[in-house]
């Protein structure tokens, strides 16, 4: 019988394509968050407290999306706007985004700190 193991190692339900070993789990509860749950090292299983795996971070993706927004724009526009003027408008755009991501990454490091302690 084969078992299944997600990005992160934990036992999975849903098969996985290249992500299976025929090694059976130890006995477990249910999923649940700081509870004893299979994880996968690449050789065996371990009970570890499950934590939920984190968000991808979906940052990059945005920032493409906007600039391709961005140049639609600036094709639609009437008023014909230079090379310069155009990277000054993406340069602008993406100082804006990674103010708004250091914000954000501090609040999650404050967020981290208080969960901690």
């Amino acid at each position: 019988m084969n078992f299944f193991f997600d990005a992160w190692g934990w036992l999975s339900l849903v098969e996985i394509v290249g992500r299976t070993t025929t090694i059976e789990p130890p006995a477990h509860g249910e999923r649940v968050a700081g509870q004893p749950y299979p994880n996968w090292t690449g050789v065996e299983w371990v009970l570890v407290a499950y934590s939920e795996p984190p968000e991808p971070d979906t940052r990059p993706a945005q920032r493409a999306a906007l600039l391709v927004q961005l140049d639609a724009i600036d094709t639609a526009t009437d008023k014909p706007r230079t090379r310069r003027e155009l990277l000054l408008g993406k340069q602008a755009t993406l100082t804006w985004l990674a103010a708004q991501d250091a914000e954000a990454d501090a609040l999650r490091a404050e967020l981290s700190r208080l969960d901690q302690g």
